[in-house]
């Protein structure tokens, strides 16, 4: 696995009038998304120019994993982080409340998300979400723009100290699981097999609770650490 997911700098919605769905009456039946594989990652981006979801390589949600309850504020998460060999940084800020501003800089585009970091049952995980100041700066045109349908993004914190440790849920396995037992969670798929999660809240932390163990269940994690030559 690459040092860092690329996928999160691509990240759109696009919307597809063959789309399947498990979730009938979801009032965003009609929204998918389509992929864009990367020659060297398995990971996931987003470039907010463009607002593409990767689905080949990460697992976007309507619905956020946290509630309000479950965020939590940790001063080492504030700072600049980079794997070894790597030029891209993640560099994240405080902002009020349990929220940050992370920023992702390399190969010279730029993404930026509103992060959370929350704790389930004593398990820490990231969620992010395409910053809305940064989407409204870009120059898209008012009428795309009402065809952009955010998603968040969550990946699993194995550490949080000297270095920061991430994983991504799997998209093969959750598709392979997904085949075998189509109601394990609301979703939808689309004519190009990619999936967006359509359960709640609560559906995905009791989802993601159930399989935080399975070794299969999340992606190989990557480990970055804090570049104490950038503020």
């Amino acid at each position: 696995m690459s040092a860092c997911p690329r996928c999160l700098m691509e990240l759109a919605q696009s919307v597809d009038p063959n789309a399947e769905t498990t979730a009938p009456t979801n009032p965003l039946e009609r929204t998918t998304s389509r992929c864009r594989p990367t020659p060297s990652s398995r990971s996931v981006f987003v470039l907010l120019l463009g607002f593409a979801v990767s689905l080949l390589y990460c697992v976007p949600s309507l619905s956020p994993l946290f509630t309000e309850k479950d965020l939590i504020a940790d001063p080492a998460l504030v700072g600049t982080w980079s794997a070894e060999g790597s030029e891209e940084t993640w560099t994240f800020e405080a902002r009020e409340g349990k929220s940050y501003r992370l920023v992702i800089r390399g190969d010279g585009k730029t993404a930026a998300f509103e992060a959370h970091l929350l704790v389930l049952r004593g398990r820490r995980f990231l969620d992010l979400f395409p910053d809305r100041e940064a989407l409204e700066a870009t120059d898209l045109g008012t009428f795309y723009k009402l065809t952009l349908v955010p998603a968040h993004l969550f990946l699993k914190v194995g550490e949080l100290g000297p270095e920061l440790e991430l994983s991504l849920l799997e998209t093969k396995w959750l598709d392979e699981l997904l085949a075998r037992h189509p109601r394990a969670i609301d979703h939808r798929r689309h004519s190009d097999g990619g999936i967006v999660l359509t359960a709640s809240t609560r559906e995905l932390q009791r989802f993601v609770l159930k399989h935080v163990d399975d070794s299969e269940a999340f992606d190989e994690s990557w480990k970055m650490a804090r570049r104490a030559d950038i503020p």
